[in-house]
């Protein structure tokens, strides 16, 4: 990040403090890696992506509108960008991602194969991209990233139910060869790049690190790909997450259920959540009723 851009930022005096502009400016900069800043503020996608950075929340306020915009101008000034497009907030809000997204597991994998082949050159379906696709597999079906480390190659071999309750003959036939061939694999083709990246470590485990210096992969590697898949596909509407791909697959069971309960009753069942002791089960009933009428759009 340059240190000069900002100092002159915090001069200018825009905003109380600099550290919110120095986390912004450090994820465009990661973000605009290949083609350099400059070139990327001449991107109407990227300009209008770089209101979305906030790793908590996709919602962008009137106040956070209005920040965002100064601090593009600001830099469009600093790199003689005169042409700068702003969009207007209504884009801005209409543009912002999806909570939920895919009708189900097949749509999901299709959008990933999708999103993949446009970068790669002789991408296959059947066998590359095999870590990004277990690893939204696994969340589709409620799994956390610290369930998902402490997966075995046996468990796969063996569709076993594991200790944190997840049963792996659920999964398809398609689905379980997406697993079994990342526990055959020694490597992975990394992302952006295609780059193929060794797995070391401990190799009785379905995740694998790719650092000499480590038995086991750290939690914070599944987000870690998870963002990396995103920065590939930033000009997209869409983006994942374990969290909401966990929301997502409860939607589809939801849906599939064919048991007579009304939809309160299902998402208590499936979210684990009580109308009685909070308002959860119904803003969760909302958004699944969203979801379902977006759907066929």
């Amino acid at each position: 990040m340059s240190i000069e851009l900002v100092k002159k930022y915090e001069l200018m005096g825009y905003e109380n403090s600099i550290d919110a502009f120095k986390e912004w400016l450090s994820e465009l900069i990661k973000r605009s890696a290949e083609s350099g800043l400059p070139a990327s503020l001449r991107d109407d996608a990227f300009v209008l992506n770089s209101f979305f950075t906030n790793k908590k929340s996709d919602a962008v306020s009137r106040s956070q509108y209005y920040r965002i915009r100064g601090r593009l101008l600001f830099l469009g000034e600093q790199f003689n960008v005169v042409d700068i497009a702003i969009p207007d907030r209504d884009v801005v809000l209409k543009h912002s991602p999806s909570d939920i997204y895919f009708k189900d597991i097949d749509e999901l994998l299709s959008f990933i194969d999708s999103a993949v082949k446009r970068k790669f050159v002789g991408y296959n379906p059947n066998t590359d991209n095999v870590l990004i696709k277990t690893i939204s597999m696994l969340a589709w079906y409620g799994l956390s990233e610290g369930n998902m480390v402490e997966i075995q190659k046996s468990d796969v071999r063996n569709k076993s139910i594991t200790s944190f309750d997840f049963d792996f003959s659920l999964l398809a036939n398609k689905e379980h060869d997406v697993l079994n061939r990342l526990a055959l694999s020694d490597y992975y083709n990394a992302l952006p790049s295609g780059k193929q990246i060794m797995f070391t470590g401990d190799a009785s485990y379905l995740f694998r690190p790719t650092r000499i210096k480590l038995d086991r992969i750290p939690v914070s590697e599944i987000a870690g790909q998870i963002k990396k898949f995103n920065l590939l596909i930033q000009n997209s509407k869409q983006h994942i997450s374990v969290k909401r791909l966990q929301k997502n697959g409860r939607f589809a069971k939801v849906l599939q259920d064919n048991s007579g309960l009304s939809d309160i009753e299902k998402i208590e069942k499936y979210f684990k959540c009580s109308r009685k002791d909070n308002k959860v089960a119904f803003a969760i009933v909302k958004d699944y009723q969203n979801w379902k009428e977006n759907l066929n759009k």
